[in-house]
């Protein structure tokens, strides 16, 4: 699609030039000082008319195009991405409320939006050698009514994820490729053997990974790497 957008904007610009040439208008007074950009816009010695209604309808049809696709494309994609990021900041409060839950904190729901920023919830967990967070795997590690909202949550993040990918063209292919990283990998949390064997440590580091934005190649990152990417759609 960028070079489609470089294809016919290089166009417009030389039909616009030709449409000027062809033109049976006079050259702008501006140009009468420059003999050189007067010599350039005169006509051709035949077929203007032809150029000129070529050259107006090529402008023609890419202004329809403007206005019929691409403006209709990016509001639509743009409505795509700021439903992702949304969805994407709510599954994160509710993975922080659940997760401070378990954890025994009283102000969970309260405290749920504070922690939605990786640093507050890296900071937060990490205390005493991690003993919040540990505790509050212990506590989902006995009660599956934590692991069936945490399965909920991850369920509905993806849902958005595939909705995105199967409504909108994503020609970035880093982009594409951590889409379906992330749904494949959600997918298996939940039924690959693997990882349903010990799930509460697997799902545990994948919680980790996406709220305390680590990655087990970079270690601790300075930034949201799925809102980065989310932004990129």
């Amino acid at each position: 699609k960028h070079r489609t957008g470089i294809a016919v904007g290089s166009g417009a610009a030389i039909v616009c030039f030709l449409m000027f040439k062809s033109s049976k208008e006079p050259v702008v007074a501006a140009f009468e000082q420059y003999p050189q950009a007067v010599a350039l816009m005169a006509q051709f010695d035949t077929g203007n008319t032809v150029i000129f209604n070529l050259s107006v309808g090529y402008l023609v049809s890419v202004l329809f195009w403007l206005l019929v696709v691409v403006a209709p494309h990016r509001r639509r994609r743009a409505n795509l991405r700021n439903n992702l990021l949304r969805h994407y900041n709510d599954f994160k409060r509710d993975l922080a409320h659940t997760m401070l839950d378990a954890a025994g904190d009283r102000d969970s729901y309260e405290k749920s939006f504070e922690l939605t920023d990786f640093r507050k919830f890296r900071e937060y967990f990490s205390e005493n050698k991690r003993e919040r967070w540990y505790a509050a795997l212990n506590v989902i590690q006995g009660d599956d009514s934590y692991l069936t909202d945490i399965h909920v949550e991850m369920d509905l993040l993806s849902d958005e994820f595939s909705y995105v990918l199967n409504n909108i063209e994503i020609a970035d292919q880093e982009l594409y490729s951590f889409i379906k990283r992330l749904l494949n990998y959600v997918y298996r949390l939940k039924h690959s053997p693997t990882f349903t064997v010990d799930q509460v440590k697997y799902l545990g580091n994948f919680i980790w990974e996406i709220m305390a934005s680590l990655s087990t190649i970079d270690g601790q990152r300075d930034f949201d790497f799925i809102e980065r990417m989310i932004k990129r759609v």
